[in-house]
Parts: structure tokens; C-alpha cells; sequence
């Protein structure tokens, strides 16, 4: 049995404008989970939809924060970079994401049951697929031109995507690795 294999279900992805700048869009985004999760408030995935303004199609880069909302901050920056570039990019947020957490959880993070931890990367993955599903659907981006991008957590859960779904043709993990920043900060690496 594949963890991160789904029903085949109607897409129904809202996009409501938040910003548009010079040649490009921001959209505000959230779907339906593919497989109900553990907590009712993470069954609606949330991210932000980033499209260079001139074009409908082209490649297109999901970008997967890591621990906290914190690291949302420089995908964002990733994101108005790639725009430049004419790529648009996805920026999905975890089930990590203060905006999906359940308080019950938020209140003991991150002291998750491994149940709870294995809930979040198979939501995390199968979000990341139902992406590629919509971009592929509706001519956002074509098979082969599809990447996925993580930051630290975002980058176990962006490999783990690559893995199961072929469709993604190209990822790029950052600082993956476990605790990162508690290492650099305490670690005798962090003096160098």
C-alpha cells in the first residue's frame, strides 16, 4: 500500500487575487486535502500562487517551507526571483503551518506522536501532488516543466514527492537536514 497514493477527485482549487504587480499575479490559494488527515482544520490546504502576468503557461517551481511560518519569508523572496525569471511557483503551506495546525497540537509542538508526524508528511505529499495535478489539468504548467523546491522539513517532504510522483521533473532541497539551525547556532561548525 502506497501512503501517498489518493482517490481520483474533482480539483477544486480557489484562487482569489491578492496583489498584482508589474508583470505578475498573487493569488491567494486553498483546496481540499486529497485523504482526510488526523484534525479537521488541516482537511484545507492554503498557499500562495505566484504567475508572471504576460503568460497562463510555462514551468512552474512548488516551493515547501520548513518548521514554522517563519520560513515562509524567504520563499516568498524565492518566489519574486523566479517571477523575474518568467517561472511561477507555488508556495504551499504544511500542514506544520500555523494557519493549518489544530490548537490541541499547536499547544505541545513540537512533541507530535509519531501517528501525527506520519499524518503530516502524507498530507504534505499528496498536497504537493494534487498541486501538480491542477497545474498539469489546467495548462499552468505541462509535464517535464514542473520542480519542487524545500526548505529544510520542505525538503524531506519535497524528496519524498519526487520519489512517487514522475511528474516532477527537477527539485532543489535547502539546508535539509535535521535541526539545521540549532546546529549552526550551538555546534562547533557555526564558528567557522
Amino acid at each position: 500500500m502506497n501512503p501517498y497514493s489518493y482517490p481520483d477527485t474533482e480539483l477544486r482549487f480557489n484562487l482569489r487575487l491578492i496583489k498584482e504587480g508589474r508583470g505578475w499575479l498573487r493569488y491567494g490559494v486553498d483546496f481540499p486535502v486529497a485523504q482526510a488527515s488526523c484534525y479537521p482544520e488541516s482537511n484545507t490546504a492554503r498557499g500562495e500562487y505566484f504567475r508572471p502576468g504576460k503568460s497562463s503557461s510555462g514551468p512552474l517551481a512548488i516551493l515547501v517551507h520548513g518548521w514554522g511560518d517563519h520560513s515562509v519569508l524567504p520563499l516568498r523572496l524565492l518566489a519574486r526571483a523566479l517571477l523575474r525569471e518568467g517561472i511561477a511557483s507555488f508556495l504551499l503551506y504544511l500542514p506544520f503551518h500555523s494557519s493549518r495546525l489544530p490548537p490541541v497540537v499547536r499547544k505541545r509542538l513540537p512533541r507530535l506522536t509519531p501517528e501525527e508526524w506520519f499524518c503530516g508528511y502524507q498530507i504534505s505529499v499528496t498536497d504537493i501532488r494534487r498541486i501538480v495535478d491542477w497545474a498539469t489539468s489546467t495548462g499552468v504548467a505541462e509535464r517535464g516543466q514542473i520542480a519542487v523546491i524545500g526548505l529544510s522539513l520542505g525538503g524531506f517532504i519535497s524528496s519524498i514527492a519526487m520519489g512517487v510522483d514522475e511528474r516532477i521533473s527537477a527539485g532543489v532541497s535547502l539546508l535539509t537536514g535535521g535541526n539545521s539551525a540549532k546546529i549552526m547556532q550551538l555546534g562547533s561548525a557555526g564558528a567557522f
